[in-house]
């Protein structure tokens, strides 16, 4: 493709590689097209968006270093400028295989030379800046990634080893094995009060640079291995106690000072669900399968221990058999949420999504506030049907759902639980297509409590993968 820029060969390779489960791009040497980023916006990927190939040192005869002390300045500003304000943005590379890092002291200089130029330009800190470097084994060049805190190692995996020895008691390795990185990564021992420090100083900064970040989600996706704490040295008794502890404490300092801010567990997908966290965290991600028939599966379980308004669930691309009105139903159920492109989604779908978000904060008091009855098991057939009451019985939501049904099976009515007996219903149901009406019988007629936990409504189908969602009143 050259110089030019192809918007749909682009969206295209965008595409592809977000189908292999890249979320973040590093852009070669030089800034990217805005029309790059404008995709990047749109598709949810993450960019460290690179500017220089070199500083004074040019690597060709005719290279950019001639011209670096005249024109740096001004390409800083107007890189800076153009693309500060994108939600893709991450870092700013302020080079890549830069020459002068090693060289000499000065580049050091340099650096200190760009990093007030970005920081002028960007004061709201929207980008973190960076550098690529492949001259990492170089004392000087080691100088400059602890000036700017953020490097990349390129091709230098053989070095992470050797770089963390300057904090050797702050991870979790066996003496005398081999290092072991599972996903490229190696546990901090949180155990240790330095290593506390330091976590609680990350989330701090971030919180006192960016304050109005919205959401925070806290994952671990690596398992300890060749467990031993250098910290506790002989004691090693200690160590998975004093681990959590720790966890606990650098939890306990983030919420006292960020009480009001929304924070997801996550670990292994479910790996870390328990009472003690919901101390600190706002909801937990139940597992990484959303299938959702397999969530339907899995929210029904989990509910038996936490309630629905602990549990996140999101509508994805899994499983694209589905509809998106199954997806958006069977997640409304619990804490609804969308990892899922909305551009990509068809007119009628994105309608469908805007209006389930809104029918969604309707139905939220009832849902993370309200009494839950599981009704109909998805392990004892092909349906499943669970319903909420709110604590006054005013109101009440029905979720129904058909899986696999089997060729003509008979259906049973689903009986309600937990409504006014003596009151009287309005059943409307919700969540449909657009143009789309309601083929249940008992949409739009009223029924008392007691017929509707008696008798109950007749909501379910032969259809697999269909879903039906009714708002009492």
């Amino acid at each position: 493709l050259g110089s030019a820029f192809e918007y749909s060969a682009a969206k295209r390779q965008l595409e592809i590689l977000k189908s292999m489960g890249v979320n973040s791009i590093r852009t070669g040497h030089t800034p990217p097209a805005p029309q790059f980023m404008d995709l990047a916006d749109e598709m949810g990927i993450l960019m460290d968006v690179e500017s220089f190939d070199c500083w004074r040192s040019g690597k060709n005869p005719y290279d950019y270093g001639r011209f670096f002390d005249e024109w740096q300045e001004k390409d800083v500003a107007a890189w800076i400028r153009r693309d500060r304000n994108h939600p893709s943005l991450l870092f700013w590379c302020i080079g890549n295989e830069i020459y002068d890092t090693h060289a000499g002291p000065e580049g050091a200089d340099t650096m200190r030379m760009l990093l007030a130029e970005v920081a002028a330009h960007d004061p709201a800190r929207n980008g973190i800046p960076t550098l690529g470097s492949n001259y990492m084994p170089w004392e000087n060049t080691q100088h400059c990634a602890d000036i700017i805190k953020v490097a990349g190692y390129n091709y230098g995996e053989r070095l992470y080893a050797s770089h963390h020895e300057k904090h050797p008691d702050w991870v979790i390795m066996q003496p005398k094995r081999d290092t072991y990185y599972y996903r490229n990564q190696l546990v901090l021992d949180i155990s240790n009060p330095k290593v506390q420090d330091y976590v609680f100083g990350i989330v701090d900064r971030i919180m006192t640079e960016n304050p109005d970040v919205a959401y925070f989600k806290w994952d671990c996706n690596s398992v300890i291995t060749n467990i031993y704490s250098p910290y506790h040295k002989e004691n090693q008794g200690n160590f998975y106690i004093d681990h959590i502890r720790g966890i606990f404490k650098v939890l306990t300092r983030i919420h006292n000072k960020y009480p009001k801010l929304p924070m997801m567990l996550c670990s292994g997908g479910g790996g870390r669900m328990d009472y003690e966290m919901l101390k600190y965290f706002t909801e937990f991600w139940c597992s990484d399968d959303t299938d959702p028939y397999e969530r339907i599966y899995i929210q029904w379980s989990l509910s038996k221990f936490f309630p629905a308004k602990t549990m996140g669930s999101h509508v994805t691309n899994w499983n694209k058999n589905t509809s998106v009105k199954f997806r958006t139903d069977v997640c409304s159920s619990c804490k609804l949420g969308f990892d899922i492109d909305l551009k990509s989604l068809s007119k009628d779908d994105y309608k469908f999504v805007q209006n389930a978000v809104k029918n969604y904060d309707s139905m939220k008091p009832m849902i993370l506030e309200g009494d839950q009855y599981r009704l109909v098991s998805p392990y004892e057939g092909n349906h499943c049907a669970i319903n909420y009451v709110s604590k006054d019985k005013q109101r009440a939501v029905l979720f129904a759902y058909d899986l696999h049904p089997r060729y003509k099976e008979p259906v049973m009515n689903v009986k309600m639980q937990g409504l006014d007996a003596d009151k009287v219903y309005t059943v409307k149901e919700t969540n449909l297509m657009p143009g789309k009406k309601s083929d249940l019988e008992c949409n739009g007629k009223q029924y008392s409590g007691d017929y509707l936990m008696k008798v109950g409504l007749n909501v379910f189908s032969q259809t697999d993968g269909t879903s039906h969602v009714l708002v009492l009143e």
